[in-house]
């Protein structure tokens, strides 16, 4: 407890930096940063439950109220009359003295022993046995193998309020007899469906997935169906479905039956080449060996070559080449640029422009030029007579900028007077944001 008539300091800082501390000043309030613990000296505030490092007594001190752990047992501080302090015990693990009740036969232990009573391992408990229980082995076996239509027994408990297992019940369970033969019928009342119909039970109407992607064998009867080779077209059979195909040596080539053989009247099956060679030399074949960008030139013989010469831009259709001879370039026309040209526009700095100044004004007002084209601008146009110019001279060399702060920085004397600051660089108030030296002392740093 802090000492009566000594002011409370505040302290803040880490953990760590308490923990480390030797003595701990019982008046002084110490806050850790990190852990968010407030502890009075040693005794910590932030936890509804203190510590003790002994059974406590009259001497003992505590705070009002508030509970203690020692060696497994709670004591509430409960009073302090000024020179000694009341303890009392709220809870315990470790209680070695009191009676034991002994529970007879169909009673069982309906409340608590109470705290003038407590049940210790001193004496012996004598456990509550229910009214009309009795010994019993059970004869259930450990496992069954069942058939159809056969029986075995289980046995379930009843218990009372306490779970004391007060009677047995035995109860039989038989399976049900060996199910008759099953039949099924199956049809179809639609594409894509079957119907499969038991002879015990309701029937069941099965989709078959993809049914639609299936064709019919109605639909792949004309599909060309490859029968052989024969030598010559005369040898195609004569009997034939539609799309019997054959492939006939002497044509190259393949005949397929597009009309089917008939008995009446009595017809032959009619076929149709489905291809044959084609002749391709009437048509000019591609250069093979070429460059990109070369020109292409046709040869004697109708093919076509690689002139390997190319052309560099692009030329209109209706061009014409020829010798041109050009003059040099005149203020009239356009030709050639001569080396005396080149160097009178190679003297021409780059970005000069030919202007004429033709006037200066200060605030509106027109200032004269001169003969040399110069112009002379006095101190008074800028509103700087004698008595500015001393002032400015006063304040040469006295002032200074830090390039990487943008603080200015004045030396010597500066006469004057300048208004109290109310904020920071940043805009923060400077009363309420910023701690007076006579502030400091309430908080401090361990």
């Amino acid at each position: 407890m802090p000492v009566i008539g000594n002011n409370v300091v505040f302290k803040s800082g880490l953990k760590s930096a308490y923990s480390a501390l030797t003595t701990k000043d019982a008046s002084t309030l110490y806050f850790c940063t990190d852990t968010e613990q407030i502890y009075l000296g040693d005794a910590e505030y932030t936890k509804s439950v203190g510590t003790l490092s002994g059974t406590p007594g009259v001497s003992t001190p505590g705070s009002i109220g508030k509970l203690y752990a020692y060696n497994g047992n709670l004591y509430l501080c409960a009073d302090y009359d000024g020179s000694q302090y009341t303890w009392t015990r709220v809870a315990n693990v470790n209680d070695s003295t009191g009676s034991v009740t002994s529970i007879g036969v169909g009673e069982g232990l309906d409340q608590p022993s109470g705290e003038d009573n407590p049940i210790t391992t001193a004496g012996t408990v004598k456990h509550a046995v229910p009214s009309g229980a009795a010994a019993h082995s059970s004869t259930a076996p450990a496992s069954v193998n069942l058939d159809f239509g056969d029986s075995f027994t289980v046995e379930t408990s009843s218990t009372d309020k306490f779970g004391h297992v007060v009677g047995l019940v035995t109860t039989t369970l038989t399976l049900p007899a060996t199910p008759s033969a099953v039949t099924y019928t199956v049809s179809s009342d639609s594409d894509g469906t079957i119907t499969l119909t038991p002879s015990i039970g309701d029937p069941q109407t099965i989709a078959i997935d993809g049914w639609d992607d299936l064709a019919k064998k109605s639909e792949i009867a004309s599909v060309f169906d490859f029968k052989g080779t024969v030598a010559t077209v005369s040898d195609l059979p004569a009997v034939a479905k539609v799309g019997d195909v054959y492939h006939v040596t002497a044509a190259s080539a393949e005949y397929v039956c597009i009309q089917a053989s008939t008995t009446d009247p009595a017809a032959d099956a009619v076929y149709e080449e489905l291809g044959t060679t084609v002749d391709l030399s009437g048509y000019v074949q591609k250069v093979t060996s070429a460059t990109a960008g070369n020109v292409a030139t046709l040869t004697a013989d109708g093919s076509i070559a690689d002139s390997g010469k190319t052309i560099g831009v692009s030329v209109p259709a209706d061009a014409v080449f020829t010798d041109t001879t050009y003059d040099l370039a005149t203020s009239t026309e356009a030709g050639l640029m001569s080396a005396a040209q080149f160097n009178k526009l190679s003297a021409i700095e780059e970005g000069a422009e030919a202007n004429v100044l033709e006037g200066v004004q200060v605030d509106g007002t027109d200032l004269t030029i001169d003969a040399n084209k110069k112009v002379n601008i006095t101190l008074a146009s800028f509103g700087i007579d004698d008595t500015t110019a001393a002032e400015i001279d006063q304040l040469h060399g006295k002032l200074s900028t830090d390039s990487t702060t943008s603080v200015l920085t004045v030396t010597g004397n500066v006469t004057g007077s300048a208004n109290s600051a109310t904020t920071d660089a940043s805009g923060n108030v400077i009363t309420t944001t910023y701690a007076t030296k006579a502030e400091l002392p309430k908080w401090q740093s361990f």
